[in-house]
């Protein structure tokens, strides 16, 4: 069994503590970083300004998919699915504990 840590993750300005494998952390921190990085893009874009934040999440987040779709990178439809629903799972249990 792979050892759990646990991380403090900030994404659009909301705390997420997390407690994943040293294999997930890396990834996860390098998604919050890009999913920060593009919703200060959207934010800075005055055609995004009027929206709200779950708005601008929302829109990060099909951009983000729509790329990866875009590329090929993802295949099995079912699989992603699934990741998603695990990192619902962990933000909710994220949220709850808070």
């Amino acid at each position: 069994m792979e050892k759990k840590i646990s991380i403090n993750l900030y994404i659009a300005e909301h705390h997420f503590p997390l407690t994943v494998t040293t294999e997930e952390e890396e990834v996860l921190r390098k998604a919050a970083k890009l999913l920060n990085d593009k919703i200060r893009t959207w934010q800075n874009e005055t055609k995004h300004s009027t929206l709200s934040q779950e708005k601008i999440m929302a829109g990060v987040a099909l951009e983000v998919v729509g790329s990866l779709i875009k590329e090929n990178k993802i295949q099995d439809k079912d699989s992603i699915e699934n990741d998603l629903e695990e990192i619902r799972i962990m933000l909710e249990d994220s949220i709850i504990n808070n």
